[in-house]
Formats: structure tokens, C-alpha cells, sequence
């Protein structure tokens, strides 16, 4: 459904751009660009081939949040999140948000997670493994 959305998305912007009364030079280096857009959006969130694709995200019970990219594993800081019916959208201090669908999680992470950010403390027998939220295809 993402990738659709992504295309749909582009799509639309690209056609948009040659429907403006623009030169058709500019209009050809807005479409250029709007193509960078596509391609750098694609390698980002569906191919996950660039270094800033979040791969996983990792929390531990003593408070500790990871996230795995292609740089590396790095700690991360939970600023803020939205809990939805079957959404979940973690924001992180220098790293991009980080949006946990049903579909895209291992079994009952999305429940235990409700459950810590909605009573802000770790949950007991969590304080020494951490657990795996999301991981890429």
C-alpha cells in the first residue's frame, strides 16, 4: 500500500508540473526533480538500501530504545508518539518517525508497546532482553 501511496503521490506532482504555464525547461527540471524525489523516497522506505533506512527498532525494558540502519545500531531517544487502533508512531530525537503497523511487527509487540508508552514505566520481567518491534522484509 506504501509504495502505491509513493507513486500515486509522485505521479500526481509530475503531471502537475506540466500542466503549468512554465517553460518547458523548467517544466523538465521540475520533473527531474520530482524524479530524484522517487527514487530517493523508494530507496529510503520500500528497498531500504539507504543509509538512513530505519531496519529495526528495538526497545529494552530499563528504557532503552535502538534503532538499526545502515549505519549501524544506534541508541535513540523517544520524544513523542501516537497510538492508534493499529497504528503506532514513534518519534525519535535526530531520527526520522517511525510508523509501527499491525502488519509489520513481531507477534504481540504492538500490544506490549500500547501498554509501556500508555503507563510510561518498563514492564516487569522486561528489564534485561530487549524486544524486537520492526524489521524489515
Amino acid at each position: 500500500m506504501w509504495l502505491w501511496f509513493l507513486l500515486v503521490v509522485h505521479a500526481a506532482a509530475g503531471a502537475a508540473a506540466f500542466l503549468t504555464a512554465f517553460d518547458l525547461l523548467l517544466k523538465a527540471l521540475l520533473a527531474a526533480a520530482i524524479a530524484c524525489s522517487l527514487a530517493r523516497q523508494l530507496a529510503i522506505h520500500w528497498k531500504q538500501t539507504a543509509p538512513r533506512a530505519i531496519r529495526a527498532v528495538v526497545w529494552h525494558g530499563d528504557g532503552r530504545w535502538q534503532i538499526a540502519d545502515g549505519r549501524g545500531t544506534l541508541a535513540a531517544e523517544l520524544t513523542g508518539y501516537y497510538l492508534g487502533s493499529h497504528l503506532v508512531i514513534l518519534n525519535f530525537r535526530h531520527h526520522p518517525a517511525v510508523l509501527i503497523w499491525s502488519g509489520n511487527t513481531v507477534a504481540q509487540a504492538p500490544r506490549r508497546l500500547r501498554m509501556r508508552l500508555r503507563h510510561g514505566r518498563a514492564l516487569a520481567g522486561q528489564s534485561e532482553q530487549g524486544r524486537l518491534l520492526v524489521r524489515s522484509r
